[in-house]
């Protein structure tokens, strides 16, 4: 109880203290253009979010999108190749950087055609998981002061599950 405490004072802020070491800030965000890819048969794929919402969910064939928002309209950093996809929030300027001043939600469609490695990493934010149908050949999920909720009981297959939580609930 004391670290969750703790990690919601340095998230957020205390009363008329402004919005903490960290600062997540609040409200809505600005849509982002809609980005889009395939993958390989084989796939890693990294997602990384701070100050905010993410939900990934399973898509027949080997195309992945990403649509939401962030605090200024700009998409995160995504680098992809036929075996790697990567997604992580733009640091923002401020105290410590951390992926925007809140408004960060996306939306992953993951596919299910690719045997996929996945590693979801949720800093002051949340996750929510439905990994239907799909091939996990491993999942690494972590944490920091947030939550995730992950659906795994209609994937297709799960190799290995490495998971923890800081001050958060998984």
């Amino acid at each position: 109880t004391a670290g969750l405490m703790v990690g919601g004072l340095v998230v957020n802020g205390a009363g008329g203290f402004g919005g903490g070491f960290v600062s997540c800030g609040g409200g809505g965000g600005t849509p982002f253009a809609d980005q889009r890819g395939s993958l390989g048969t084989e796939a890693a794929v990294s997602l990384e979010l701070d100050c905010g919402q993410v939900e990934v969910a399973s898509v027949d064939g080997a195309s992945w999108s990403l649509s939401g928002e962030s605090h200024d309209g700009q998409p995160p950093v995504v680098n992809e190749r036929d075996d790697r996809l990567t997604i992580e929030a733009r640091a923002r300027q401020g105290r410590i950087a951390l992926g925007g001043d809140g408004g960060n939600q996306w939306t992953v469609m993951l596919p299910r055609d690719a045997r996929t490695s996945l590693d979801l990493s949720v800093n002051a934010g949340s996750a929510v998981g439905a990994f239907d149908g799909m091939r996990l050949a491993g999942m690494q999920v972590s944490v920091n002061a947030g939550s995730a909720v992950l659906d795994l009981g209609k994937a297709v297959e799960l190799a290995s599950l490495n998971a923890s939580a800081n001050a958060g609930s998984l």
